[in-house]
């Protein structure tokens, strides 16, 4: 059993004593607290990253397949002698 001190400056010490300890708990739990969002955002980054790459991909993808179709149509267009230029306005203008 450890002898009990009398001293203000002693009594005085054991507060700040206290007031650090739960000042470096609650700087603990902040902390941890942060990292836990940290991981998180890491992972939703990651993911989003994942999606935004996806996408990118089915972009090009739908690209090239519009390009492919408005060459077919040209073609077809070509092989038939039709010429838009050469055709008058619809009735409606």
């Amino acid at each position: 059993m450890r002898p009990r001190v009398d001293c203000e400056s002693c009594r005085g010490h054991a507060r700040r004593i206290h007031r650090v300890r739960r000042v470096s708990d609650e700087a603990s739990r902040r902390i941890e607290e942060l990292e836990i969002r940290v991981a998180f955002q890491d992972e939703l980054l990651a993911t989003l990253s994942g999606q935004v790459a996806a996408l990118d991909r089915e972009l090009r993808a739908l690209r090239e397949q519009l390009a492919r179709a408005r060459e077919s149509l040209e073609s077809l267009r070509d092989a038939q002698g039709h010429d838009a230029g050469s055709e008058p306005p619809p009735p409606h203008y």
